[in-house]
């Protein structure tokens, strides 16, 4: 299932939209950040390149979402004939017949909220901890079957070493070079912003800054 929404608060991105991916057969789920919703179509394809070996051992058959109009122009409906998967839409009014990820979008927003409530991270990081909840969610025993929606997917258990609770405090060494010509004088960067440290093989940390 394929969903968009809006996100509470413009993030300090410039993010206004939560794209929502959901294997209804694994529970397995991808987020993506849009400044419009005209950019749906460009994150379609770009999920379709990210999942590309996924997919090359568990084909996309079908693509379900609403029946709202940047879902259903013309463009994406050849675009998906021409990639061989079969496009789906929910009737007028009926949310429901979408509804796997329409609970996903509830379950993981509970998520944000509360992490938001107990680490005392600014809303305006919102895509971040909505981007938390989706990893937490993945590596969630599946509700119906005995395995996370990773393990099912992926076909081996996820390594959860990595994982610590949303905002959690953290101090970031710079090699000498960087320390003024990246973070200011002060070793704080002049904008706020959101982050990324990343080695060749995993996702370390992500990085939630402030301006000072």
């Amino acid at each position: 299932g394929v969903q968009t929404c809006a996100l509470p608060i413009l993030s300090v991105q410039g993010k206004r939209y939560a794209l929502f991916f959901k294997d209804d057969c694994t529970g397995y789920a991808w987020v993506y950040f849009l400044a419009q919703k005209s950019e749906l179509f460009q994150f379609v394809k770009q999920f379709l390149a990210d999942t590309a070996e996924i997919r090359a051992k568990h084909p996309l058959n079908c693509m379900r979402c609403d029946n709202a109009g940047e879902n259903t122009s013309k463009e994406m409906k050849n675009f998906l004939r021409e990639h061989l998967i079969r496009f789906e839409h929910s009737a007028p009014y009926h949310s429901e017949q979408n509804g796997r990820v329409e609970s996903l979008i509830f379950r993981a927003t509970q998520i944000v909220k509360s992490a938001f409530e107990v680490s005392g991270v600014p809303t305006r990081f919102w895509p971040a901890a909505l981007q938390w909840a989706i990893d937490v969610s993945n590596v969630r025993p599946h509700p119906t079957q005995n395995a996370t929606p990773h393990e099912l997917l992926m076909g081996k258990r996820p390594n959860v070493d990595h994982f610590h609770p949303f905002g959690v405090g953290c101090t970031v060494w710079l090699r000498p070079e960087q320390r003024k010509s990246t973070f200011g004088a002060n070793g704080v960067r002049s904008e706020e912003h959101t982050s990324e440290l990343q080695s060749p093989d995993h996702l370390v940390c992500r990085l939630l800054l402030e301006k000072k």
